[in-house]
């Protein structure tokens, strides 16, 4: 049979076969122009690859690389940074899956309105498939949600999705005509889909793919994923609070500086201010004692006092920073537990301290507002 036959008898690209032709791992007779392959030659080729696949498929667990291992204190540690951005932070959490896992990391996050992508990004740590792996990336997502590929789906079922072999012929098919000839480049094999769950709710995907035959996922990787995904989603939610709360950070501070110090807001205006905000927001003097606080910051914190005395002042009382992002632990009363605070200063025309707002979220959980934003 001439080569485009035995491709397809093989299941690959005929470019693939070619590939095996000159390496010599698929045996086979020019004739003129043309190359002839015969039953045989097949029979060894497909003996050959089912040997090397049951050599890798028999190692250990211990000995194969977790597709979380480390990167799960990483993550955990990143979602507690007092200063988180999406996009930038989903970047980074699909860098990080990828060096650590050793496998090629998709992760698509939707927007608010479930309606669009907000954040379509990968990661390859062969950095010569990066280049294709973006084009791929931007095509599908400018399809999304007209697309039923694993990514959507797990995104769509909040459920797990485990592809141990991916077939080829599928895989031809999401790829657009004119980048077949780069499939044997990027290689796709074997593929784990999970949610990315803020709050339990689904709000995108991540998908870790490998582009080696003899090394399909196993359902061990299904549960992994799946710890990735609410990882993933744990630092979009904390993200998307971040950007809220230094956004309500600076509206409440400029209008706090619209008063003016000679006509300062009434206690009432100030409870006003703060009631009309929906996250957890303060009103500080400069002593650092709170003179109007929300429902929402009295539940957050629990216990004022703590706060005046944990409260970093000093940096904005000096006059050196209009800003601040800190962490503060809470200590009493009940256990211990860790808040960030967004803070601003409201100063009077001679740069003298007058008050601070505080925007406040917590680390102990993803809030619900976290993920309504």
């Amino acid at each position: 049979m001439n080569l485009k036959a035995a491709a397809q008898r093989l299941g690959v690209h005929y470019q693939t076969a070619y590939k095996w032709v000159r390496s010599g791992d698929l045996v086979a007779v020019r004739v003129g122009s043309r190359y002839e392959v015969s039953e045989a030659a097949i029979e060894r080729l497909h003996a050959a690859r089912r040997n090397v696949a049951r050599d890798l498929t028999a190692r250990t667990e211990d000995e194969t690389p977790s597709v979380v291992s480390d990167v799960r204190d990483w993550l955990h540690q990143f979602s507690r940074l007092p200063l988180l951005d999406v996009e930038p932070a989903v970047i980074h959490a699909a860098r990080r899956v990828a060096e650590t896992s050793g496998d090629l990391s998709l992760i698509f996050i939707a927007n608010l309105l479930r309606t669009d992508p907000e954040v379509v990004t990968y990661f390859d740590p062969v950095p010569t498939r990066v280049s294709l792996l973006g084009i791929l990336a931007a095509a599908r997502a400018r399809e999304w949600p007209n697309t039923d590929g694993p990514l959507i789906r797990a995104f769509r079922s909040g459920e797990t999705l485990l592809v141990p072999h991916v077939a080829q012929d599928w895989l031809r098919r999401q790829v657009p005509h004119d980048l077949h000839q780069y499939l044997d480049e990027i290689g796709l094999f074997s593929l784990v889909a999970a949610p990315v769950l803020a709050d339990g709710i689904p709000i995108g995907a991540v998908a870790l793919l490998r582009d080696h035959p003899g090394r399909p996922f196993r359902p061990t990787d299904e549960q992994r994923a799946g710890e990735i995904g609410e990882l993933v989603g744990t630092i979009v939610a904390r993200a998307r609070a971040s950007v809220l709360a230094r956004r309500t950070r600076v509206i409440v501070a400029r209008q706090l500086g619209s008063w003016g110090s000679a006509s300062p807001p009434s206690r009432a205006e100030l409870d006003s201010l703060v009631d009309a905000e929906s996250m957890p927001i303060a009103v500080l003097d400069s002593d650092a004692h709170v003179l109007a606080a929300n429902a929402a910051f009295a539940e957050l914190t629990g216990n004022a006092e703590a706060i005046e005395r944990e409260f970093p002042l000093a940096p904005l009382a000096d006059g050196d920073l209009d800003f601040v992002d800190t962490i503060v632990r809470v200590a009493e009363p009940g256990p211990s537990y860790d808040l960030v605070l967004h803070c601003a200063a409201v100063r009077d025309p001679d740069a003298t301290l007058r008050a601070v707002v505080i925007v406040g979220r917590s680390l102990a959980e993803v809030d619900a507002e976290a993920s309504a934003v």
